[in-house]
């Protein structure tokens, strides 16, 4: 199988607040302003884009190993900010690929995914960098379109799974594995993950159709091709990346918690309720606006591809069911969407859970301090009351003194 293109493809997120920061950096890397795009898109809003290329200027050169490299900034959400870097291999890594057993070429494909990774580390993101975690895709473009349309020129499920099932070992080469977790978007590219551990992580996507060569005034068409994975990207990591928020929130008020329950003696109370009411009030302030973000945020996301069912659909039209000897294929995307689902039902109970657990530590305080003002009160009148008594008895004394010392003048 000749291999035509082939491209890793390292995506990045963050907030729309470290935008300057990202753009920055880049700018610093590429030695370049970058150029910049507008897009319109529904209803009229103009978004800003960037493309940078060229040689990054890095102290050891791990990038001027690929043919080219490119990154691509997009604002197309409200919030977020995608990063998408495509380093191009060039004829003697694509050759290394052809000619290697495919035990090897995952040390070769590895080795090129790590070093396209030093970039999330130069930038603003929340896409791990972990080894086994990358989110990096291997693209690869065979010369010639592979033989599994029918005569109607749409795919053929039967088709398609003898192609698999014959060219098990060279698929094997660019670490495609045919037992894996599979979808097949839009009838043109397969897609599976390297490994089965993490789904998210390390892909490869294998294109059918070898198209004609063609890039859009902004990036190549095969890329814009992806951009489905790019969505469930981005929701999969933002939804993980407020999560771990929320378990932040969530520890800090198990702290409370527990300076409540090691609370000294009385006379110190008081004080430490009150140095732990200024604490909740901070941690009441953090909660607020992480909750305002979260919900908003989520909503958004919830609303775009590709957690839209009927955009889901059109997207894996035909879906790898089963391979030969009856083994079960399961949908890539399937479990994409499972997963995000878990997601969003764990946000949605942990922020009901954290306001819930936020709301009864505050009424705790409310209570100790009502408590402690109670008391206070009360002691107060109590010597309030000993005083007049003492007063009175002083009174009396003084009056008896006074009648004993007239007595006795006269």
């Amino acid at each position: 199988m000749e291999i035509n293109t082939a491209a890793i493809i390292r995506y990045d997120l963050c907030h729309e607040s470290r935008s300057d920061l990202l753009l920055s950096r880049l700018q610093s890397l590429y030695n370049d302003e970058g150029k910049q795009f507008g897009e319109s898109v529904l209803g009229g809003q103009q978004w800003d884009r960037y493309r940078f290329e060229g040689k990054l200027h890095t102290s050891d050169n791990e990038f001027g190993i690929f043919e080219s490299v490119k990154t691509f900034v997009s604002f197309e959400t409200r919030h977020l900010v995608d990063t998408v870097t495509v380093a191009e291999l060039n004829e003697e890594q694509i050759k290394e690929i052809e000619q290697k057993e495919p035990s090897r070429t995952q040390y070769v494909i590895d080795d090129l995914a790590e070093k396209l990774t030093g970039i999330a580390k130069r930038i603003p993101t929340v896409a791990p960098t972990g080894f086994n975690r990358q989110t990096v895709q291997f693209y690869v473009e065979p010369a010639e379109p592979q033989p599994v349309t029918g005569d109607d020129g749409e795919v053929s499920e039967e088709l398609l799974a003898q192609f698999l099932e014959e060219n098990r070992k060279e698929l094997r080469k660019i670490q495609y594995g045919v037992n894996h977790p599979q979808s097949l978007l839009n009838g043109e590219d397969l897609v599976t993950p390297q490994g089965t551990a993490f789904p998210w992580g390390k892909l490869t996507v294998f294109n059918l159709t070898s198209p004609p060569a063609s890039e859009s005034d902004f990036e190549p068409i095969w890329l814009r091709r992806l951009r489905p994975l790019r969505e469930y990207l981005r929701t999969y990591l933002w939804f993980n990346h407020r999560v771990g928020l929320l378990a932040e929130l969530d520890r800090e008020t198990h702290g409370i918690e527990g300076l409540m329950r090691n609370s000294s003696s009385e006379s110190n109370q008081f004080q430490e309720v009150l140095e732990i009411e200024n604490e909740l009030d901070d941690i009441r302030e953090k909660w607020t606006n992480r909750y305002t973000k979260t919900v908003d945020e989520i909503a958004d996301l919830e609303s775009r591809s590709p957690l839209r069912r009927s955009h889901r659909q059109q997207l894996e039209s035909v879906k790898i069911d089963e391979m030969t000897h009856g083994a079960p294929v399961n949908s890539l995307l399937d479990i994409y969407d499972q997963q995000l689902a878990t997601l969003s039902e764990q946000i949605s109970s942990d922020l009901e859970r954290i306001g819930s657990k936020l709301d009864e530590v505050s009424n705790y305080i409310q209570d100790k301090i009502n408590v402690r003002a109670t008391t206070a009160t009360l002691r107060q009148q109590r010597a309030t009351n000993y005083l007049t008594i003492v007063i009175l008895v002083l009174t009396a004394v003084t009056v008896a003194i006074a009648a004993a010392e007239l007595l006795w003048i006269g």
